[in-house]
Order: structure tokens, then sequence, then C-alpha cells
């Protein structure tokens, strides 16, 4: 399977949105990608973008907004139900809830989650024909800084 950048639709009055040259530092040896197809509706109003590879070959798209109250993410995964194989129907559904089981800094089962919840946020995910999304937001003000 393989992962799909965050991509939205333009009115308009919205034009590509520059590329910014600073990375999250949980990005570090990430590449740049062409930003010129990156389109946000009301590009005027603050927000700004950057594209990038992860070294594992995931394209990332990272808006920043600095009115928003809440910080979060979105990930697509192009595999969902109709990619399972005949004789382990659900096996998409059953992926979707491990990705949930521990990470390196989470690695309870349910430390990632209870992380999320006790700063003020939430998880969920979905799993589609053709697509499994995951997504969870946080309060920013409960950010570490």
């Amino acid at each position: 399977p393989t992962a799909n950048p965050v991509s939205t639709t333009a009115d308009a009055t919205a034009g590509p949105i520059p590329t910014t040259t600073s990375v999250p530092a949980t990005t570090a040896g990430a590449k740049a990608l062409n930003s010129t197809d990156v389109r946000i509706p009301h590009a005027q109003s603050g927000r700004s973008a950057t594209t990038l590879e992860l070294s594992n070959g995931l394209r990332v798209l990272v808006v920043s907004d600095p009115f928003a109250a809440v910080s979060g993410y979105a990930m697509a995964v192009q595999a969902g139900s109709f990619d399972n194989p005949e004789d382990v129907l659900g096996l998409a559904h059953f992926c979707e809830h491990m990705l949930f089981l521990g990470t390196k800094t989470h690695p309870k089962a349910d430390s990632y989650r209870k992380f999320i919840e006790e700063s003020g946020g939430g998880t969920n995910a979905y799993t589609a024909r053709d697509r499994t999304v995951f997504y969870a937001g946080i309060d920013d003000a409960r950010l570490p800084e």
C-alpha cells in the first residue's frame, strides 16, 4: 500500500501556497517536494504549506494556520476492504485497529490514545473500500513547547 498526500481543492481566488523553509523536527531528513499544485482556499489568510517526502517514501503536506486552536493530522493509506485477501476478510480493518496498539514513544496498547485525550484531543480511523484513514486532533494550548 502507498500513502496519499492530503489534498484540498481551491476556489477561484486561491493560488498556490509557497513552500516554507522550516521543517518540523520530527521530519528531519525529509526532502521538499514540488508544491506548485498545493492550493488552499483563501490562502491570503496567513496559512502556509510545505510538502515533504519522508525517508520511508511517505508524502506529506504540512499546513500551518496561526489562528487555529487545534493541531491535527490525517493520513490516508491506499488500501481498504477491497484489498483484503479472499481468505482473510476484514484484514484491512484489523490493521486499522492494530496501528493504535503502540508506538515507539507510546509503547503501551492504549497510551497513544490516552496521551491525545489527556491533551484535549481525540483520535479515530475508518476503513473504506479503497482506503484506510487515520486522524487525530489536539488542543494547541496543551502541546509541549
